[in-house]
């Protein structure tokens, strides 16, 4: 299926490796953005066990476009085939991190700001 304005681009020479992910760590500093892809999987009775697959580092202005642009897919995807469902649980853990990640963030963001106003010659 082939959604309107998506094109996948094609590799120039060789191959990217692929992976699947189903869990995302989200880190920042004052020079980028780390995206550390995983995996959940089941581990038997009482256990589950996630795995780093990929690590993915990005400037904060190729952190934005990567944002607007699956933004832009995902809006995409839900206009040609239904909007993509959450459980109850699922939204609430969402909900959840994404409160934590906020928190996180404004702590980080103001540590930035500190860091850059201490470092600007008066």
């Amino acid at each position: 299926m082939s959604f309107p304005g998506f094109v996948l681009p094609q590799p120039p020479h060789q191959s990217a490796p692929e992976f699947y992910a189903n869990q995302l760590r989200i880190g920042m500093t004052q020079l980028d953005f780390t995206l550390v892809f995983g995996t959940t999987e089941d581990g038997g009775p009482g256990n589950i066990n996630s795995r780093d697959r990929a690590t993915l580092r990005l400037s904060p202005s190729m952190a934005k476009f990567v944002l607007l642009n699956l933004q832009n897919a995902v809006e995409a995807y839900e206009n040609a085939v239904g909007k993509i469902p959450f459980s109850p649980e699922f939204e609430a853990m969402i909900n959840q991190n994404m409160e934590r990640l906020t928190k996180a963030l404004k702590e980080q963001i103001a540590k930035l700001s500190s860091t850059v106003e201490t470092s600007t010659p008066t």
